[in-house]
């Protein structure tokens, strides 16, 4: 039986569980920094926040699908990566990137990487789909 398991993509998730731990960390705190006074969390741009929180809870099954659809050649769960990779994860992505009211040059960096990151995995995943289907 012929392997067709995608090394370029185990490798893009295994960097982006480090790159995601670190964007999170960064995100958290500069939304603390920035926003939080005395016992209170004001932050003017509660999409931002929404979206963290999805984000949050979407990240950690988007990597597991991606690695079990993957290294175990499992379309659906490569599907289901793919799905996830789209929908909240993009969704908070550009959103931090083109529909935040406050963005320096920093968070665009952190954002124009984490973007190029996700379009990857999508497109590599897409390709590990069409590999095994």
């Amino acid at each position: 039986r012929q392997i067709c398991a995608s090394l370029l993509l185990q490798q893009l998730l295994y960097y982006q569980l480090f790159f995601s731990i670190a964007w999170l960390l960064f995100w958290i705190t500069w939304l603390f920094y920035t926003y939080w006074r005395g016992l209170f969390y004001r932050d003017g741009d509660i999409g931002r926040t929404v979206l963290m929180v999805f984000w949050s809870l979407a990240e950690p099954a988007r990597l597991a699908a991606g690695w079990n659809g993957n290294l175990q050649e499992n379309v659906p769960w490569l599907v289901l990566f793919c799905i996830l990779t789209f929908i909240p994860t993009h969704a908070t992505v550009y959103y931090m990137l083109l529909g935040s009211t406050d963005t320096r040059a920093y968070h665009q960096a952190v954002q124009v990487t984490q973007a190029i990151l996700l379009e990857l995995e999508l497109l590599v995943g897409m390709y590990a789909v069409g590999l095994l289907a």
